[in-house]
Formats: C-alpha cells, structure tokens, sequence
C-alpha cells in the first residue's frame, strides 16, 4: 500500500510534465511553420 500512496503523485507530476511539454511543443512547431522559409542562402554585403 505504501508504493501505490507513493506512486500515484508522481504518476500525476508525470502526466502534468508531459502535457505541459507537449503544449509548449505544440506552440514552438506553429511558430516555427509559420514563419517564412528561406530556401537560398543570404546574399552577401555589397
């Protein structure tokens, strides 16, 4: 009984972690897509 007691906050510290890295993930990625891609590389300085 006593790992279960244990056991069951850090599941949730866990699951808490993860669903906040995921969101994070989530936000950096939509950022990243909609910025403009740049193909050619920079032209150098006259």
């Amino acid at each position: 009984m006593f790992y279960l007691v244990i056991s069951i906050p850090a599941i949730l510290l866990l699951l808490v972690l993860a669903l906040g890295c995921y969101m994070l993930g989530r936000n950096r990625g939509w950022a990243e897509a909609a910025a403009p891609q740049q193909f050619a590389p920079p032209a150098p300085p006259k």
